[in-house]
Protein backbone atom coordinates (compact mmCIF):
# COMPACT_ATOMS: atom_id res chain seq x y z
CA UNK A 1 0.00 0.00 0.00
CA UNK A 2 2.75 2.37 0.81
CA UNK A 3 4.05 1.81 -2.86
CA UNK A 4 0.44 2.78 -4.42
CA UNK A 5 0.35 5.54 -2.11
CA UNK A 6 3.63 6.99 -3.44
CA UNK A 7 2.38 6.29 -6.98
CA UNK A 8 -0.76 8.13 -6.28
CA UNK A 9 1.22 11.36 -4.52
CA UNK A 10 3.67 11.44 -7.47
CA UNK A 11 1.15 11.43 -10.06
CA UNK A 12 -0.57 13.78 -7.96
CA UNK A 13 2.15 16.12 -7.95
CA UNK A 14 1.77 16.37 -11.79
CA UNK A 15 -2.16 16.39 -11.81
CA UNK A 16 -2.96 18.40 -8.40
CA UNK A 17 -6.78 17.63 -7.28
CA UNK A 18 -7.41 14.13 -8.94
CA UNK A 19 -6.42 11.93 -5.93
CA UNK A 20 -8.51 13.91 -3.59
CA UNK A 21 -11.75 12.25 -3.66
CA UNK A 22 -12.70 9.91 -0.92
CA UNK A 23 -15.19 8.20 -3.73
CA UNK A 24 -12.54 7.34 -5.88
CA UNK A 25 -10.54 5.75 -3.53
CA UNK A 26 -13.30 4.07 -1.51
CA UNK A 27 -15.06 2.21 -5.11
CA UNK A 28 -12.09 1.32 -6.45
CA UNK A 29 -11.57 -0.92 -2.81
CA UNK A 30 -15.33 -1.66 -2.82
CA UNK A 31 -15.74 -3.04 -6.32
CA UNK A 32 -12.14 -5.22 -4.97
CA UNK A 33 -14.00 -6.90 -2.21
CA UNK A 34 -17.46 -7.62 -3.73
CA UNK A 35 -16.58 -8.30 -7.47
CA UNK A 36 -16.30 -12.17 -6.89
CA UNK A 37 -19.88 -12.09 -5.05
CA UNK A 38 -21.54 -9.68 -7.95
CA UNK A 39 -20.16 -12.51 -10.42
CA UNK A 40 -21.72 -15.50 -8.66
CA UNK A 41 -25.01 -13.28 -8.17
CA UNK A 42 -24.91 -12.87 -12.25
CA UNK A 43 -24.64 -16.41 -12.62
CA UNK A 44 -27.42 -17.22 -10.66
CA UNK A 45 -25.72 -18.32 -7.43
CA UNK A 46 -26.25 -17.29 -3.92
CA UNK A 47 -22.69 -15.09 -3.44
CA UNK A 48 -20.57 -15.02 -0.63
CA UNK A 49 -21.65 -16.90 2.35
CA UNK A 50 -21.81 -14.48 5.67
CA UNK A 51 -18.89 -15.23 7.10
CA UNK A 52 -17.41 -14.17 3.23
CA UNK A 53 -18.66 -10.71 3.21
CA UNK A 54 -17.43 -10.42 7.15
CA UNK A 55 -14.11 -11.57 6.18
CA UNK A 56 -13.88 -9.42 2.60
CA UNK A 57 -15.41 -6.55 4.54
CA UNK A 58 -12.48 -6.52 7.14
CA UNK A 59 -10.16 -6.80 4.78
CA UNK A 60 -11.09 -4.09 2.69
CA UNK A 61 -11.53 -1.90 5.84
CA UNK A 62 -7.62 -3.11 6.41
CA UNK A 63 -6.99 -1.41 3.09
CA UNK A 64 -8.97 1.68 2.98
CA UNK A 65 -7.53 2.54 6.09
CA UNK A 66 -4.15 2.46 4.68
CA UNK A 67 -5.01 4.49 1.37
CA UNK A 68 -3.58 8.38 1.70
CA UNK A 69 -5.08 10.75 -0.60
CA UNK A 70 -3.91 14.01 -1.11
CA UNK A 71 -5.30 15.86 1.84
CA UNK A 72 -4.74 12.82 4.19
CA UNK A 73 -6.56 9.75 4.68
CA UNK A 74 -9.84 8.34 3.67
CA UNK A 75 -12.78 10.13 5.20
CA UNK A 76 -15.59 7.86 4.71
CA UNK A 77 -16.43 4.48 4.23
CA UNK A 78 -19.42 2.08 4.04
CA UNK A 79 -20.01 0.43 7.33
CA UNK A 80 -20.42 -3.34 6.14
CA UNK A 81 -20.61 -5.47 3.17
CA UNK A 82 -23.76 -4.56 1.98
CA UNK A 83 -22.84 -0.89 2.53
CA UNK A 84 -20.39 -1.75 0.33
CA UNK A 85 -22.19 -3.29 -2.32
CA UNK A 86 -25.05 -0.20 -2.22
CA UNK A 87 -22.32 2.23 -2.40
CA UNK A 88 -21.29 0.36 -5.48
CA UNK A 89 -24.85 0.51 -7.03
CA UNK A 90 -24.72 4.38 -6.14
CA UNK A 91 -21.47 4.97 -7.40
CA UNK A 92 -22.61 3.35 -11.18
CA UNK A 93 -25.66 4.89 -11.30
CA UNK A 94 -24.01 8.76 -10.94
CA UNK A 95 -25.08 10.75 -14.09
CA UNK A 96 -21.25 11.28 -14.97
CA UNK A 97 -21.02 12.74 -18.30
CA UNK A 98 -19.65 10.63 -21.23
CA UNK A 99 -15.98 11.61 -22.08
CA UNK A 100 -13.51 10.00 -24.67
CA UNK A 101 -10.93 10.04 -21.76
CA UNK A 102 -12.94 7.89 -19.68
CA UNK A 103 -13.65 5.78 -23.23
CA UNK A 104 -10.14 5.62 -23.74
CA UNK A 105 -8.99 4.57 -20.18
CA UNK A 106 -11.60 1.68 -20.65
CA UNK A 107 -10.63 0.40 -23.60
CA UNK A 108 -6.94 0.13 -22.41
CA UNK A 109 -7.60 -1.45 -19.25
CA UNK A 110 -10.08 -3.94 -21.48
CA UNK A 111 -6.85 -4.31 -23.77
CA UNK A 112 -4.62 -4.93 -20.95
CA UNK A 113 -6.57 -8.30 -19.82
CA UNK A 114 -7.03 -9.85 -23.01
CA UNK A 115 -3.44 -9.26 -23.72
CA UNK A 116 -2.37 -11.31 -20.93
CA UNK A 117 -5.05 -14.03 -20.97
CA UNK A 118 -6.13 -14.63 -24.64
CA UNK A 119 -4.26 -17.24 -25.97
CA UNK A 120 -4.33 -16.69 -29.62
CA UNK A 121 -5.02 -13.04 -31.45
CA UNK A 122 -8.09 -14.87 -33.04
CA UNK A 123 -9.55 -15.49 -29.24
CA UNK A 124 -8.98 -11.81 -28.39
CA UNK A 125 -13.10 -11.23 -28.79
CA UNK A 126 -14.10 -13.83 -26.47
CA UNK A 127 -11.54 -12.49 -23.87
CA UNK A 128 -13.06 -8.72 -24.38
CA UNK A 129 -16.74 -9.88 -24.29
CA UNK A 130 -15.77 -11.79 -21.24
CA UNK A 131 -15.16 -8.29 -19.65
CA UNK A 132 -18.51 -6.72 -20.91
CA UNK A 133 -20.34 -9.34 -19.88
CA UNK A 134 -19.64 -8.68 -16.21
CA UNK A 135 -19.65 -5.06 -16.64
CA UNK A 136 -22.83 -3.13 -15.58
CA UNK A 137 -25.18 -2.07 -18.53
CA UNK A 138 -24.60 1.37 -17.29
CA UNK A 139 -20.53 1.01 -17.35
CA UNK A 140 -20.96 -0.31 -20.93
CA UNK A 141 -22.48 2.84 -21.63
CA UNK A 142 -21.05 5.60 -20.40
CA UNK A 143 -17.46 4.26 -20.83
CA UNK A 144 -19.57 3.53 -24.86
CA UNK A 145 -17.95 -0.15 -24.82
CA UNK A 146 -20.37 -1.31 -27.01
CA UNK A 147 -22.99 -3.91 -26.39
CA UNK A 148 -22.37 -7.57 -25.71
CA UNK A 149 -23.44 -10.12 -28.19
CA UNK A 150 -25.95 -12.44 -26.43
CA UNK A 151 -24.74 -15.92 -27.94
CA UNK A 152 -21.19 -15.38 -26.36
CA UNK A 153 -22.37 -14.01 -23.18
CA UNK A 154 -24.36 -16.97 -22.54
CA UNK A 155 -21.60 -19.29 -23.48
CA UNK A 156 -18.99 -16.88 -21.00
CA UNK A 157 -21.76 -17.38 -18.28
CA UNK A 158 -22.43 -21.27 -19.29
CA UNK A 159 -18.33 -21.81 -18.47
CA UNK A 160 -18.23 -19.51 -15.51
CA UNK A 161 -21.06 -22.02 -13.73
CA UNK A 162 -19.73 -24.73 -14.69
CA UNK A 163 -16.09 -23.85 -13.73
CA UNK A 164 -18.08 -22.12 -9.98
CA UNK A 165 -19.82 -25.95 -9.94
CA UNK A 166 -16.44 -27.80 -10.74
CA UNK A 167 -14.77 -25.57 -7.77
CA UNK A 168 -17.50 -25.77 -4.91
CA UNK A 169 -16.93 -29.66 -5.55
CA UNK A 170 -13.49 -30.31 -5.94
CA UNK A 171 -11.01 -30.37 -2.98
CA UNK A 172 -8.90 -27.31 -2.04
CA UNK A 173 -5.89 -26.99 -3.93
CA UNK A 174 -2.78 -28.05 -2.42
CA UNK A 175 -1.03 -25.46 -4.77
CA UNK A 176 -2.18 -22.00 -6.11
CA UNK A 177 -4.12 -21.70 -9.12
CA UNK A 178 -2.38 -19.17 -10.79
CA UNK A 179 1.57 -19.71 -8.89
CA UNK A 180 3.34 -16.62 -8.73
CA UNK A 181 7.31 -17.10 -9.82
CA UNK A 182 8.88 -15.33 -7.04
CA UNK A 183 12.32 -16.30 -8.59
CA UNK A 184 11.65 -14.67 -11.62
CA UNK A 185 13.52 -11.20 -12.67
CA UNK A 186 10.33 -9.91 -14.27
CA UNK A 187 8.51 -10.38 -10.88
CA UNK A 188 11.30 -9.09 -9.00
CA UNK A 189 11.52 -5.24 -10.99
CA UNK A 190 7.78 -5.25 -10.02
Amino acid sequence: MEQLNQLHMSIAKKVPGNFDGDEDFVIATCRMGISAHLLQKKLGLAGFSPNLQIAWYNFCSDVARTMIKESGPIGSWPDSFQGMVDFSDHFINIDFEKSEIGHQVSEALIAQFVERWSPFSATNFIFREMILAFLPDQVLDKQQLGTRRPWVEFFILLFFKVMVFIGSIMPDPKTETFPIFRNSRKNKEL
